[in-house]
């Protein structure tokens, strides 16, 4: 994501539950910098998102999202997350099952 849309994002609050748009409202905007880590010669997108995952995974970020990972593998990462969301919506929507 390009810098102005997390700006765009952080001041509109659309991602206001998210961990780093959370930091940004509290300690402002100004305070964050994007910065290059390294030239990456790549053939398409998909190559350079797989790459900045890496990146994500490896220096830990507070960015949820993390580039070039398929649905399978954040399912996988986020499984007690998604377990309990579908066990607290069972339970609140226990009387549509029955």
């Amino acid at each position: 994501m390009a810098p102005q849309q997390h700006k765009t994002s952080c001041l509109n609050n659309e991602k206001k539950d998210r961990p780093l748009y959370k930091l940004m409202n509290d300690i402002g905007f100004n305070r964050f910098r994007i910065e290059l880590i390294c030239e990456y010669p790549c053939e398409d997108k998909y190559q350079l998102r797989q790459k900045e995952g890496e990146y994500i995974r490896t220096l830990g970020t507070l960015n949820c999202c993390i580039a070039g990972r398929s649905q399978k593998e954040y399912t996988e990462d986020n499984k007690e997350k998604i377990d309990k969301y579908h066990k607290e919506y069972r339970e609140t929507h226990k009387k549509n099952y029955c």
